[in-house]
């Protein structure tokens, strides 16, 4: 966010939380601690529960009226359970695809018109390496980026044969494990979450369309995994239930959650994963 803030770029924030802004401009080394500060004047937070198509529709409407139609959509919201699937109830599958997928059709549903009307703009995906490998604990997570991957590929498709607007680009970001709450204790080597944001707004500063995968040197491996032997494919699916042995990652209750017993804690979901 603030990577795009700093160069005066209107940003407008949905989040079911509060805004909390961290950075400190004046050290370029991104992996330095963080120190609070208060948004610039550049950054707006708009309240929105992502798992309700309503409230998006009245934070989209709000986003309009005071900042105008929007020419980039960051499509970065994220929650996992880390749940066996028969330990995975129906809260638990609503709140993962409703956050993870299907928040991504309602945004695009709002913002995506002016783009097609205009012919420019840009989508960002932001889905995840589970999108093409499955660990176990994590089933429903990884199903719900697999189908943002597939979002992402049908969008750039239609984007050309129905909507004949090739200039509103599409980006993709699959990337690895983060330092963040949500995947606290994935015994993975996690990339910091300044990484993927620099590589995001990297991707959108050079306004064309892409295909990220973070750490690169997975690009030989999880996207073509489906590829491999079967035998293969099942042995690293397997090892990867040790990697969440220790996970205790934790969500934000939605608004349309909070009627039910509360989930363990909370963190952000505009912080990528």
């Amino acid at each position: 966010m603030h990577l795009l803030a700093e160069k005066g770029i209107k940003v407008a924030v949905l989040d079911v939380q509060d805004l909390t802004y961290e950075g400190d401009f004046s050290s370029p080394n991104l992996h330095q601690p963080s120190l609070t500060h208060p948004a610039p004047p550049s950054v707006r937070f708009f309240q929105c529960d992502l798992t309700s198509p309503s409230s998006i529709s009245d934070a989209a409407s709000s986003i309009r009226s005071t900042l105008g139609n929007p020419t980039i959509l960051i499509n970065n919201a994220g929650v996992a359970r880390g749940k066996t699937i028969l330990d995975t109830t129906e809260k638990d599958l609503n709140l993962t695809f409703k956050v993870n997928t299907f928040a991504h059709y309602y945004l695009a549903q709002q913002f995506l018109p002016s783009m097609v009307e205009r012919n420019h703009g840009m989508i960002v995906t932001v889905a995840s390496l589970a999108g093409y490998i499955t660990a176990p604990s994590m089933v429903d997570y990884a199903a719900s980026k697999s189908a943002a991957v597939a979002f992402h590929e049908g969008l750039s498709a239609e984007l050309v044969t129905h909507y004949k607007a090739p200039k509103v680009r599409t980006v993709l970001m699959c990337q690895g494990y983060t330092r963040t709450k949500l995947f606290e204790g994935f015994d993975s080597k996690a990339l910091f979450p300044e990484t993927v944001a620099e590589e995001i707004a990297k991707a959108v500063l050079g306004g064309k369309s892409k295909h990220m995968v973070l750490p690169e040197l997975t690009w030989g491996i999880a996207p073509r995994l489906r590829g491999f032997p079967l035998w293969m494919q099942y042995g690293a699916r397997k090892r990867m239930d040790n990697m969440m042995r220790g996970w205790k990652g934790r969500q934000v209750v939605q608004p349309s959650e909070k009627e039910e017993k509360r989930v363990e804690d909370s963190t952000v979901l505009v912080d990528g994963e």
